[in-house]
């Protein structure tokens, strides 16, 4: 069965039949049935539609044959706003004619509520570094760890712990410019291991105040003796501060980066023309943001939100909010373009810059659009000494480094360009510093 994308693709050709003869039997003609009884309840004004249609789901899939069935997941929900997508505006008088054309759309839909099981399809994220000769490279759905680069053990050369949302600029610095830098200086890393880790700030407060991270079973520790321990912290101000207050961080951090704010993430092309906030709302789009697990980027995107559109609409865009599928990892700058690639979502709030690189590193996949006035928001990037580093040399080696190199690399990545006057400028993490 195709994935829910390639669906829409063929869709957006009217290519129906071919569709259609790629889908198992029994799936599609419940898929019918479930739409004749969607319009009808539509078209009589009854307002449980969904927990109708939900309840019907069950009793059409539990007809399917075995190995149909197996392409059905739960929970069976079919929300009102699938039937609206297709037909927009449209009054209920004339929705026959506009979605019987349209069934395959429905059928793309339900995929993506859980109706129909959803073949979602890897995304191959880049993989930085390389592993020793020899060794296994599990690069599955579930084996992947992508924001953790290098050997983890407690004799690295250097340890970096960075939000995750720039790590497209950050990591070719720290494994390929520094190593570079360091040759032309003259300067060599004990065992040449440079770890970086570039995960939300939530999670990498919580793996330096509770001691470890969990990948699934396995937990990498960190802690200053026998476990993975930082030597840079990359985050906000907001994160350092408290990091600093906890006795993790030195006194000062130094800003080197700032944000331009929001961008859409989309399918390739734009086929919902989305170009506004509130086309959002009007377009009836499904959005996917960052979760309450990353409280603080969250909250720059409702902010987001709420500056470029009514509050009405604004309502009604996360009232279509895909917050949950199977496989989210709450770490936006993977769940994000996974939503969108795989049809899950419309749209992807994200920052800009990484916008920006998923369109240019996924062409066949993404389109970034800008919104105008969304760099109103936008948010500085700190860089902060451990207290107390393991490797203080490196640390200093690689922070002289990256501060040369950052205003170009970051400009040219999408990032906005910091006024000379801002650029290093020292920021205290205690009080009275």
């Amino acid at each position: 069965m195709p994935s829910n994308w390639q669906l829409v693709e063929h869709l957006q050709r009217e290519n129906y039949q071919q569709v259609i003869r790629a889908l198992p039997d029994c799936i599609l003609e419940h898929g019918r049935k479930l739409v004749d009884h969607g319009l009808s309840l539509m078209e009589s004004g009854t307002q449980a539609v969904g927990v109708s249609c939900a309840s019907m789901a069950k009793k059409l899939i539990n007809g399917c044959n075995q190995r149909d069935r197996a392409t059905v997941s739960a929970p069976l929900t079919v929300p009102i706003r699938l039937l609206k997508f297709v037909h927009g505006s449209v009054r209920p008088a004339r929705l026959r004619r506009v979605t019987r054309p349209g069934l395959l759309a429905i059928l793309t839909l339900l995929g993506a509520s859980g109706v129909v099981g959803v073949k979602a399809e890897t995304f191959p994220f880049q993989i930085y570094g390389s592993s020793p000769a020899g060794l296994s490279r599990l690069s599955g759905f579930t084996d992947t760890i992508p924001d953790v680069v290098g050997r983890i053990d407690s004799h690295a050369s250097l340890v970096i712990f960075s939000e995750g949302n720039h790590f497209p600029v950050l990591i070719p610095l720290a494994l390929d410019g520094f190593r570079e830098w360091l040759r032309h200086k003259g300067h060599a890393l004990r065992n040449d291991n440079v770890v970086v880790v570039t995960l939300p700030q939530p999670m990498l407060v919580s793996a330096l105040e509770r001691g470890g991270i969990a990948f699934g079973a396995a937990v990498v520790p960190v802690d200053r003796t026998d476990g993975l321990w930082p030597d840079v912290v990359m985050a906000g101000d907001r994160p350092l501060k408290k990091l600093a207050s906890d006795g993790f961080l030195a006194p000062t951090a130094r800003r080197f980066a700032r944000n331009r704010g929001m961008s859409f993430l989309v399918r390739t092309g734009n086929p919902l023309g989305l170009h506004t906030v509130q086309d959002l709302a009007d377009r009836r789009a499904r959005v996917v943001l960052a979760t309450s697990q990353e409280a603080g980027a969250r909250q720059q995107y409702l902010d987001t939100l709420s500056m470029l559109a009514p509050p009405d609409a604004v309502r009604a865009i996360l009232g279509r909010e895909t917050s949950d599928f199977p496989g989210r990892l709450g770490i936006q700058h993977r769940d994000v373009p996974f939503a969108v690639a795989n049809g899950l979502a419309d749209a992807g709030l994200l920052v800009h810059h990484l916008a920006l690189y998923y369109a240019e590193t996924f062409p066949k996949e993404f389109t970034v659009v800008s919104l105008p006035g969304a760099e109103q928001l936008s948010a500085d990037i700190y860089a902060a000494l451990a207290d107390h580093p393991r490797n203080t040399k490196a640390a200093a080696w690689f922070l002289e480094y990256f501060f040369s190199r950052a205003p170009e690399a970051y400009q040219a990545n999408g990032f906005a360009k910091l006024p000379d006057a801002e650029f290093g400028e020292t920021l205290p993490l205690r009080p009275g510093r």
